[in-house]
């Protein structure tokens, strides 16, 4: 016989004259509580329909909450609703199940009489559930529940709870967590071979708005370095970097440029739709930075869900575990002074998601970027879990010709198997085998830390016979050899940038770039 008894007063009754769903909605999610935290909980039944929820709190790590608590802000938030209770359990340690739940002046209660079904089944994604131990359960899929109090139900920051009506065995039909879509990287790729291993973060306010211009303070710079490790369950391991906030992660081991994406950024989101988005820029020297050029298509209003298809190349397009990519091969065009063969450092920048243009960001195109605003929590803006790198500088040719996915004949030093008029050679020495002409100067990149190979500037006057003008001998500085005819200067970085003066005095017209291998 089943005793009526609630741990919270036997009945959780709506509160009366309580406002209904004095949040925002977002989709047919109903919003209700305040936090910068979320779970999910759902109830389906033929009367009811399905009423999906999307629960805002402060999650407490050392004590986490149930799903009664849950259910607390949805009945507190919707008055149309009320639920009895019932304890399988004891006061003192209590196992809470729904016996009914009463919406529009309808009851549907748990069937008393052998099958007994239809019911309240109570179904769980993420944090822990299970009996007599709740244990942790993935996020991907649905687990029938063993209650909805604890110790046999916690929530997580993304978990998602499910009141169902029916035979307990189908499960309810709220979308789970879907996974990402090919472009993102998941974080256990075995292509990762480097992560940032030091971070400077500059810490914006949790609020631009605000007068007082707190800043967040969740989480640490380590927090932000080595693999990525936040999870859709456990998304703790992050450093929040508030409105505008950034951080410079630097790599001990410098990355370069290959076919596909070279990195990818990690954010600690919960689902597919709370973004927290960033810029991103890279550095081959620590001082200068160059901005990927982003898209945002997502409509200019306050809003807490953004399409990952209206964005790109912003960071903080994927949930956690998920990395956000980002192809080098993109800013070559853009930023010839950028070495794109050896990156050392990746600034991240938090967007202020305002729709507000003295206070919001901008895209490459102009448009102002929404993302979920305001956050006025220590853990505001941008959450920074890791930033993860493919392939190491290489500085042989054998190397950079792997890593460039080459073999055979398409692997010759005079080979151009991505027919850009450059042979590999010359394109493994200088990064792109450009020659900038000027008024009697000729300008071109040279890579110092490429060795095994001999770069050449020719000379002619008549196209037939050629003259060897400068060379550098297996990376060495490079030099001219016939000082009559023109002059030559070096830059003092890694990516030596050759300046060669021609004299006007002298015959040679026609200029080209050669090399071959060190022996």
């Amino acid at each position: 016989m089943k005793t009526s008894q609630s741990r919270r007063g036997l009945l959780l009754a709506a509160i009366a004259g309580a406002c209904l769903f004095p949040n925002i909605s977002k989709g047919t999610n109903i919003i209700v509580g305040s936090g910068p935290d979320v779970s999910y909980f759902s109830l389906e039944s033929p009367h009811l329909g399905v009423r999906e929820y999307e629960i805002r709190y402060t999650y407490n790590a050392t004590a986490p909450q149930d799903a009664c608590f849950l259910l607390d802000q949805i009945i507190a938030a919707d008055s149309s609703i009320s639920v009895e209770l019932v304890n399988y359990g004891s006061a003192a340690n209590p196992n809470i199940i729904v016996d009914s739940i009463t919406y529009g002046g309808v009851t549907e209660t748990n069937e008393t009489v052998d099958p007994y079904t239809p019911y309240w089944a109570h179904w769980a994604s993420g944090g822990k559930t299970g009996y007599p131990t709740a244990v942790p359960i993935a996020s991907d899929t649905w687990t029938i529940g063993s209650g909805i109090s604890s110790p046999y139900r916690f929530i997580s920051p993304g978990s998602r709870d499910a009141l169902i009506f029916s035979d307990g065995i189908t499960e309810p039909t709220t979308t789970l967590y879907a996974p990402p879509d090919a472009d993102a990287i998941s974080s256990t790729d075995p292509r990762f071979t480097i992560w940032a291993s030091d971070a400077v973060v500059h810490r914006g306010p949790v609020d631009i708005d605000a007068p007082d211009d707190a800043l967040a303070t969740y989480g640490n710079e380590a927090a932000a370095t080595g693999p990525a490790d936040a999870t859709v369950d456990e998304p703790y391991s992050v450093v929040s970097l508030g409105d505008g906030g950034s951080a410079d992660m630097n790599f001990a081991t410098p990355f370069g440029d290959i076919p596909g994406p070279d990195f990818a950024v990690f954010e600690n989101s919960f689902n597919t739709t709370f973004l927290e988005l960033a810029h991103v820029e890279v550095s081959s020297d620590g001082v200068h930075f160059y901005r990927f050029p982003s898209r945002s298509l997502t409509p200019a209003s306050e809003s807490f869900a953004v399409d990952p298809s209206d964005i790109h190349n912003l960071a903080g397009k994927y949930p956690a575990g998920y990395g956000t990519p980002f192809d080098l091969a993109e800013l070559r065009s853009l930023y010839r002074e950028l070495d794109t063969q050896r990156i050392t450092h990746v600034r991240v920048v938090d967007v202020v998601g305002t729709s507000a243009a003295a206070q919001g960001s901008f895209d490459a195109a102009g448009n102002i970027i929404i993302d979920p605003f305001p956050t006025p929590f220590p853990s505001g803006g941008f959450d920074l879990d890791a930033v993860g790198a493919f392939n190491p500088t290489t500085t042989s040719y054998s190397a950079w010709t792997t890593s460039q996915g080459l073999s055979g004949a398409s692997a010759s030093p005079t080979a151009d198997p991505d027919q850009n008029g450059v042979p590999n050679l010359i394109e493994y020495l200088t990064g792109d085998g450009i020659v900038t002409v000027g008024d009697h100067t000729l300008q071109f990149s040279r890579l110092a830390y490429r060795s095994g190979g001999n770069l050449k500037l020719l000379a002619s006057a008549d196209l037939q016979n050629w003259t060897t003008l400068a060379e550098s001998n297996n990376a060495a500085p490079m030099s001219v050899t016939e000082p009559s005819d023109a002059t030559l200067t070096e830059s003092e970085d890694f990516r030596k940038v050759v300046r060669v003066q021609i004299r006007a005095t002298s015959a040679y017209r026609y200029f080209r770039l050669a090399a071959d291998l060190t022996p």
